[in-house]
């Protein structure tokens, strides 16, 4: 599962994207801005409203709702994005997956 880069816990609901595409926890992103008004990661600039909330859970969106929020971000960063997406939902997956054959192995115990 991708990782916020400022608290390093996995990032799967509560998220903001930067306009230089990076991807962090809300609260993370929200507390470093203050301090430097920069992009942790690349050192961009950012103004306020160009750190995007993101409106919906990675581990529990919906196509619906990830295609509304696609659809209000700059058109430049919704390949990150997607990306972001596609990843933390295949690591949603297999966790599932292993949690499935841990449960399994139990029964067979």
């Amino acid at each position: 599962m991708p990782s916020c880069a400022i608290c390093y816990e996995e990032m799967l609901n509560n998220l903001a994207v930067t306009k230089c595409g990076h991807i962090f926890h809300r609260e993370c992103i929200d507390q470093a801005w203050i301090r430097t008004e920069s992009c942790p990661l690349c050192r961009a600039e950012l103004k306020e409203n160009e750190i995007i909330k993101v409106g919906f859970s990675v581990a529990e969106s919906d196509p619906t709702e990830f295609k509304k929020f696609l659809s209000e971000i700059p058109e430049e960063d919704k390949n990150n994005v997607v990306k972001f997406a596609a990843q933390s939902a295949k690591q949603i997956a297999l966790r599932t997956k292993a949690e499935e054959k841990a449960k399994l192995a139990t029964f067979r115990l």
